[in-house]
């Protein structure tokens, strides 16, 4: 059987026909998806500048919170004397705040202040001698108690903080224990 031309071109007509359909109907799926594509990373890119706007916004509010207060006097006291008061503010303020003060250790000897965090360690003038202090309480009572240790007037030199949570109370707050290890600053030649 002899197939007539204008038969074989009419479905080769249609057969391009439908070739170009897939293709144009391809084109138009693969340009939509790359126009969406590059939405979205316009929209991702927007949502980064914004939040790094927001971020560089915070930390200049915070650097301006951070400014430290005057220079707090330092107490020309005896080392035990020293200790003593340190101790009797923190207890005071930690029950202020209803926190418990579970431990609160110094070394009985003095050694001559090496500080960790500089490189200018040669300070002759100074002595430190260490504490251990073990507090109880919420998160927000333990920091704060360890906050007043700024304006006790006494230098010192962090060592380390450790805070684990215990457990929870009755009211859904976490109780944590923070323990603290630092060096208080004396004067040399104190008793």
């Amino acid at each position: 059987m002899i197939r007539e031309p204008l038969i074989m071109t009419v479905r080769l007509i249609q057969r391009v026909r439908r070739a170009m359909l897939v293709t144009t109907i391809l084109s138009t799926v693969w340009l939509a998806g790359s126009g969406l594509f590059l939405l979205r990373s316009a929209m991702t890119a927007s949502d980064l500048g914004s939040q790094v706007k927001m971020q560089r916004q915070t930390l200049a509010d915070l650097r301006k919170a951070a400014v430290l207060p005057e220079e707090v006097p330092i107490l020309e006291l005896k080392s035990n004397e020293v200790l003593a008061r340190l101790q009797t503010d923190l207890e005071r303020k930690a029950r202020a705040v209803n926190c418990k003060i579970s431990e609160f250790q110094a070394t009985a000897d003095r050694s001559p202040y090496m500080s960790a965090y500089s490189l200018d360690a040669n300070r002759p003038e100074w002595e430190q001698i260490g504490v251990s202090l073990t507090l109880q309480g919420s998160l927000a009572a333990t920091l704060s108690t360890i906050e007043s240790l700024r304006a006790a007037g006494t230098p010192i030199e962090p060592d380390s903080l450790e805070i684990s949570r215990q457990t929870v109370n009755a009211n859904g707050i976490s109780l944590v224990s923070v323990h603290l290890a630092f060096r208080v600053l004396v004067r040399a030649g104190g008793a």
